[in-house]
């Protein structure tokens, strides 16, 4: 019986703490929806649409309208580099020396072999001048003449072939020495002292630093666009600088697997400026009404951004909107938000 008394009196405690831990002897509240309090006009912004010039970034390259390449017109061995990458040269400046020695040699024999031809044919026209005077006077005949006239002829014609001779040895003589083309700058050598060049084989690259350009392969839509003179906007990543530059050629079909047209824009003269260098282009893609919110109204987490949408009765609810460019304080709104609508200014 005291077996059963405890059994019961466990039980009854078990059942009042069960009932403890579900609330039973809680007062209860009833549910109710909790209001947001209404904002002040004030404290909320009118979302209006702005109508507004769009862009789209094309990737650009500067290069030099004007550039040389001067490369080696025989085979000879290097003697001197005068210039290094980053010289400046003048047009007629010497860039390199080859070794001349074969070709002085050369040009020597060839104005040795003039002299004697020249001297032979000399000696031949002499021949042919008494041989027509004693024609004339009955002291010679027609035969001996037209000998002359023959050796004479031919002689000159030597000479001719001559003198060619010579001038070949001294052009191939003024090969050795490479001039710059151009005024401007070096921007690389190719070969050093004691290496052979071949001929075509390129020597030193130059290009002129006052003929620098942007070139960019834009799609047709937006090229057909452009005309010549226009004003865009550039920047130049390595020097860190934004600048205008105006459109000076449009080279249609340069890519037509690519339906791009190559736009050059002029560029002016900037210090540490170089052909090869990467480049952005701004290029006017019509006009559109966007909406921009004050980015202090934009609440993120991780990847996304919220705003507090205000309905008619002032009250707030969060909503999802995705983004685009910034612009001094202000966000452009893709999506989730629309003209007409309200939102709070202070997150």
């Amino acid at each position: 019986m005291r077996t059963l008394i405890k059994i019961a009196l466990l039980l009854g405690a078990l059942l009042l703490v069960m009932a403890w831990f579900a609330g039973l002897f809680n007062t209860r509240i009833s549910p109710e929806v909790a209001e947001t309090p209404a904002l002040a006009a004030g404290d909320t912004l009118l979302l209006q649409p702005r109508e507004q010039a769009l862009t789209e970034t094309v990737a650009a390259t500067v290069i030099a309208r004007e550039a040389s390449q001067v490369s080696s017109r025989v085979l000879g061995s290097v003697n001197r580099v005068l210039v290094r990458a980053g010289d400046p040269v003048q047009r007629g400046d010497l860039l390199l020396e080859l070794d001349d020695r074969e070709f002085r040699a050369r040009l020597a024999q060839a104005e040795q072999q003039l002299a004697a031809v020249r001297a032979q044919a000399d000696e031949a026209r002499r021949e042919l001048q008494r041989a027509s005077q004693l024609l004339e006077r009955g002291a010679g005949t027609q035969a001996m003449l037209d000998r002359a006239r023959a050796q004479s002829t031919s002689l000159q014609a030597d000479l001719q072939r001559a003198e060619q001779a010579r001038q070949e040895a001294e052009t191939a003589l003024s090969y050795t020495r490479l001039l710059a083309p151009i005024n401007g700058r070096v921007t690389e050598r190719h070969i050093e002292p004691g290496d052979t060049a071949s001929p075509g084989q390129l020597l030193v690259s130059l290009y002129d630093p006052q003929s620098l350009q942007l070139a960019a392969q834009v799609r047709e839509s937006l090229a057909l666009g452009l005309r010549g003179g226009q004003p865009l906007l550039a920047r130049i990543d390595a020097l860190d600088q934004q600048l205008e530059v105006v459109v000076e050629e449009q080279v249609p079909g340069s890519d037509p697997g690519a339906r791009a047209i190559l736009i050059k824009a002029g560029l002016p003269q900037l210090d540490g400026l170089l052909p090869g260098m990467y480049a952005s282009l701004q290029i006017p893609a019509g006009r559109a009404e966007l909406l921009w919110i004050p980015h202090t109204t934009i609440s993120r987490v991780g990847q996304i951004s919220t705003v507090d949408v205000i309905d008619s009765q002032g009250h707030s609810h969060r909503r999802v909107i995705t983004t685009g460019r910034q612009q001094d304080g202000q966000v452009v709104v893709t999506s989730g938000l629309e003209a007409g609508e309200r939102i709070r200014l202070a997150q």
